[in-house]
């Protein structure tokens, strides 16, 4: 069950949003708390999953003519 992040206090969330993003602190939550945050750095794939090529849909359609 996910829980709900608790509410900032207007000033508070005002001078968060104002604030530069070098300023901000980065937290370390668990992935079971992390929804709705933002991430503090990208997240990049090392490597493409699965290593071959594949269709990116569940389905393909063509045209017969063709």
């Amino acid at each position: 069950m996910s829980r709900t992040p608790e509410p900032m206090e207007l000033d508070d969330a005002l001078a968060w949003f104002g604030s530069r993003p070098s300023e901000r602190r980065p937290e370390l939550v668990p992935l079971s708390q992390a929804m709705h945050r933002v991430l503090a750095s990208p997240i990049v794939a090392d490597r493409d999953l699965p290593p071959f090529d594949r269709a990116t849909m569940d389905g393909i359609a063509v045209r017969f003519d063709d």
